[in-house]
């Protein structure tokens, strides 16, 4: 059954095509459907032989990277035999070749367009399919990977970089002028230029790169180099000494974008589903501007702050507020705006403080009895991260404690 925001982001995509694109798709639609009936035998027979198309969201780079992890993890942690299991991943259709490559020794990649569309449609009844939504795409409730990801614990991650991306990448790095020895931090902001057709449903979900400046500079100062990742054409940076705006660099490709963020000290980001390749390579995330409030990192070492909510009074609202609303688990625009909800962006004075906190976390110099329990232990089941055993940055919920406390009110928050 199809959620509001399903129907929303369809309706997005579908208004944005001619009448030909439309007939053609439908036209593809019903033959596909009648391939699929006309095949059932020969699916069968694969479904026997333990193969299993897993519908893995290839054309999102932090689909591509949490489920396949995902589901690798959940198969070791409830010790299932692996499966011959098959990614759909059609020319075109894939947010980075590179890191599809990392997942061929778990997985039979198939590219060609026509044995993904005869696939597709061979398993749409769902033999010979393992529907893996759940651990990141479920349209409501709390997504799996979280909890899987707190099972797993501090267990090593699952994959690695290879030894010649290791190679490539440290001559790489020569090029953008950082000396062998150094150690950098990624920094990454949503803007929605990747796809602007999503842009109506996740815009509440962007921040602005500049409000990282006082980061850059903390990080900089303590001997390392920032590096900006991202999409090409991005907002610019000032030029600073020790920063380097890789995302609009001539030496950009996919490689190097795998390898920048599976081998930093730690990543500066967002909701973005970029910071979802370091988290499956083990990097450590401090997370800024997250939304819905019920959204965490994945990792026990990941930390974050969250944006803030104001109804049209300018009160500020607490979980306890938005769970009344419905709104603690929106992931569309829509959803605010129809209650006229501002959404107000951490400050870089905030986003300073949690990189601080996060060196701290690293070189072992956090409280050793701190003020307040900064674990994620507000969410409940249903809500989005739910089983997380991420953290809340310190200062942060200091200063905002009462908007995790669920029995205030708007007017106590204020």
């Amino acid at each position: 059954m199809y959620t509001k925001e399903q129907i929303l982001f369809e309706y997005s995509r579908v208004k944005n095509y001619n009448l030909q694109k439309i007939v053609i798709k439908l036209f593809l639609k019903i033959i596909g459907i009648l391939i699929g009936v006309t095949i059932t035998p020969l699916t069968l027979i694969a479904h026997a032989l333990n193969y299993r198309y897993v519908n893995i969201f290839t054309e999102r780079i932090g689909h591509l990277a949490l489920e396949p992890d995902c589901l690798i993890k959940d198969s070791i942690l409830n010790q299932r035999l692996p499966l011959k299991w098959v990614i759909l991943a059609p020319y075109g259709k894939v947010a980075n070749s590179h890191l599809l490559s990392y997942w061929s020794t778990h997985f039979i990649v198939i590219r060609s367009r026509v044995l993904c569309y005869l696939i597709y449609y061979a398993t749409l009844f769902g033999i010979g399919k393992i529907n893996i939504s759940s651990y990141i795409n479920s349209p409501r409730g709390s997504q799996l990977a979280y909890a899987i990801n707190a099972l797993w614990d501090n267990r090593p991650p699952i994959l690695s970089l290879s030894e010649k991306d290791l190679i490539n990448g440290h001559e790489k790095l020569l090029q953008l002028g950082i000396p062998e020895s150094a150690w950098f931090i990624c920094i990454h902001a949503r803007e929605g230029k990747y796809s602007p057709i999503d842009e109506p449903i996740h815009q509440h979900r962007n921040s602005d790169i500049a409000t990282y400046i006082d980061a850059i500079n903390e990080i900089i100062s303590r001997g390392g180099y920032v590096i900006r990742v991202g999409d090409r054409n991005t907002k610019q940076l000032p030029k600073i000494m020790g920063l380097i705006d890789y995302a609009n660099s001539n030496l950009k490709s996919e490689m190097l974008d795998v390898f920048l963020l599976a081998n930093a000290k730690f990543i500066l980001g967002d909701s973005s589903g970029v910071a979802l390749i370091s988290t499956v390579f083990g990097v450590p995330c401090a997370l800024v501007n997250m939304t819905p409030i019920t959204s965490t990192g994945i990792l026990k070492k990941d930390i974050v702050i969250h944006k803030l909510y104001f109804d049209q009074n300018g009160c500020k609202l607490s979980l306890n507020d938005l769970r009344r609303i419905n709104l603690a688990n929106a992931r569309s625009s829509s959803s605010y705006q129809t209650q006229c909800i501002e959404i107000r962006d951490n400050s870089p004075a905030e986003i300073l403080r949690i990189t601080i906190e996060m060196f701290n976390r690293l070189e072992n110099k956090c409280n050793d009895e701190p003020l307040i329990d900064t674990n994620v232990s507000y969410l409940i089941d249903g809500d989005y991260s739910y089983g997380t055993k991420s953290w809340i940055g310190e200062h942060f919920l200091e200063c905002n404690l009462s908007v995790y406390l669920q029995q205030n009110n708007a007017k106590q928050n204020s």
